[in-house]
């Protein structure tokens, strides 16, 4: 019984790192997309006011 508790507790364990993972993987990659769009945007502003 209690073997079956300390494998259910690992699997949880693991369960939860890699949904940690990709969580913090989804969340950086969407940081580097808002990232990206916001210095381009800004690239894009600062040459129109330029060109004004």
């Amino acid at each position: 019984m209690y073997c079956l508790l300390l494998q259910i507790r690992i699997y949880c364990i693991i369960a939860v790192n890699r949904l940690s993972s990709t969580f913090d993987e989804g969340f950086r990659n969407q940081y580097t997309i808002y990232k990206d769009y916001y210095v381009r945007n800004r690239l894009i502003l600062t040459n129109i006011s330029h060109e004004f």
